[in-house]
């Protein structure tokens, strides 16, 4: 099943009852509901009236579409200016909120059908809402808590947060628009969330925490600004509106869910961030720009990756996908890495422009690259243990690279026929032994194209050395034999995972010289 909108995962079996079989058997009945049929062809007008203490209930009160009353009542036709009587006040019916006007559900089976005319949540005049409904933040910590809040309020100004909730099921009831964030967290009894009329969300949706939650209902839910859904692993159902075009930032993290499927719709968003979704094996979205950080990592292994529309991102991370796909991609404004993949094919043909670094790493099964637009890469340019990729010659139109350049692997040869300009130095390591070096240490011009001070090329066991000056100049030259474990030796770029190791040797080999120092003393 795919997000449209449903996203779903089927997990195994006994994934699922070790999580939640003491509560499913508890609470079968709430999860399965009880919907009652509904006549063919009739409309609900719900009128609300006082009780009590300040309580409301719904009278319901059916109506032919004919606008002819029902058999038992007196037959006549509705002006669509009749008035419908309200506390306080008259109000047109041709204006009666859509919230409180719903098409029938047309059979015993409870089916819902959405209603793409309600009016925008923003038009709501907040100053007149109840004073409990005003409040800036709601904390609800059980279902008497959230029971209050949604017989008082269909609309909420402030933010609802919802922690430490023992109850296995939330229901948001009658509440429709909550202008605020959404909080849920911390409720390890959580077993689904519903809400068959919350429709908007003003601020962000946050789902966090939740070890048991593998459901969640929005039917009508088309307004979210932030989606943070984060350590919720056994996640494997989303129901929401079919295209929620308003989200401006996600990050969905170690959830069971298996795909996205355009989920949030066309435009721009300030980052997507996708990681450790272990069964996550399709990604499909339109948006078009991202102008902060796409990042997708540690999901399934045969992850397939579609951005159809993307024309420009910032900052761009691709770790452990089987394939992906830019074919509209024109501009990176930052760093663009892939990493790791498992991708036989890489196809960006409409790339222009990087603005920060370029590093194809660790790819194993990569054997072909098009990169065929790229003219200029402001960062550094790394392409490192490719082991399929023997051939460099993806970048048939780059013509400058602001920082420096690393190739190391199994290379036979490298082709840049319009490079003119590498403001960095350069390392250049093959394993094969076929890579001519001279190539880049004695160019045709006279000048080097490597302007940062040193050129380093190694290959069939001998490593060429050339100094230069800014001008390209060669200063000084030097050439040895080398063994094979001095080949792939220290890189330009740290390895950091390494960094710890490092720093903890050194400091156990000043603990033993100490020791032997006092020893002799």
């Amino acid at each position: 099943m795919k997000l449209s909108h449903i996203v779903s995962l089927t997990l195994t079996t006994s994934q699922l009852c070790s999580a939640t079989s003491a509560p499913n058997r508890q609470m079968q009945g709430l999860h399965e509901g009880n919907h009652v049929g509904i006549p063919e062809g009739m409309l609900f007008k719900r009128e609300y009236h006082e009780l009590g203490a300040g309580l409301k209930s719904k009278i319901v009160q059916p109506i032919l579409k004919s606008g002819v009353m029902q058999k038992g009542m007196m037959k006549k036709k509705t002006s669509t200016n009749k008035k419908v009587k309200t506390p306080g006040k008259s109000v047109p019916a041709a204006s009666t909120p859509k919230e409180l006007s719903v098409a029938a559900a047309g059979s015993k089976s409870g089916n819902r059908t959405s209603n793409p005319k309600a009016p925008a949540p923003e038009g709501v005049d907040v100053s007149r809402l109840p004073a409990y409904c005003k409040n800036d933040f709601h904390l609800i910590k059980n279902a008497i808590q959230l029971n209050q809040l949604q017989a008082e309020c269909t609309v909420v100004k402030g933010t609802v947060s919802i922690q430490d909730y023992e109850e296995p099921i939330i229901d948001f009831g009658n509440i429709n628009t909550i202008h605020g964030d959404l909080l849920i967290e911390e409720s390890s009894s959580l077993l689904k969330v519903q809400g068959k009329n919350l429709k908007y969300i003003g601020q962000t949706f946050k789902l966090h925490d939740l070890t048991a939650l593998t459901e969640l209902d929005l039917p009508e839910l088309g307004h979210i600004k932030t989606i943070y859904w984060r350590v919720v692993p056994i996640l494997q159902t989303v129901v929401t509106s079919p295209r929620i075009e308003s989200v401006e930032s996600v990050l969905i993290s170690d959830t069971s869910l298996t795909s996205i499927d355009d989920f949030y719709g066309n435009g721009e968003l300030s980052s997507f961030n996708i990681n450790n979704n272990r069964y996550m094996d399709h990604i499909k979205t339109n948006v078009r720009r991202i102008t902060m950080q796409l990042s997708i990592n540690a999901n399934s292994q045969n992850l397939n990756l579609e951005m159809p529309e993307l024309v420009a991102a910032d900052n761009v991370t691709v770790r452990d996908a089987a394939s992906v796909s830019f074919p509209k991609l024109e501009y990176v404004n930052q760093s663009f890495e892939l990493i790791e993949n498992n991708f036989e094919t890489l196809y960006i043909p409409k790339l222009k422009r990087i603005g920060g670094t370029f590093g194809l790493i660790d790819n194993k099964n990569l054997e072909t690259v098009n990169m065929s637009s790229v003219t200029t890469i402001n960062g550094g340019l790394m392409v490192s243990n490719n082991s399929k990729l023997t051939t460099l010659d993806f970048l048939p139109e780059l013509q400058q690279v602001g920082g420096a350049i690393q190739f190391e692997g199994t290379i036979d040869d490298t082709k840049f026929p319009k490079l003119r300009l590498v403001k960095g130095s350069a390392k250049i390591d093959s394993g094969s032994g076929n890579l001519d070096c001279s190539k880049w240490t004695r160019p045709s011009s006279g000048n080097s194209i490597i302007r940062g001070g040193q050129l380093e090329c190694t290959s069939a066991g001998r490593r060429n050395t050339v100094s230069v000056s800014k001008d390209g100049i060669v200063l000084d030259r030097d050439s040895k034999e080398v063994s094979p474990n001095e080949s792939f030796g220290t890189s330009i770029v740290l390895d950091k995972s390494k960094l710890g190791k490092l720093i903890w040797s050194l400091g156990f080999g000043w603990m033993i010289f100490l020791l032997i120092f006092v020893t002799l003393q």
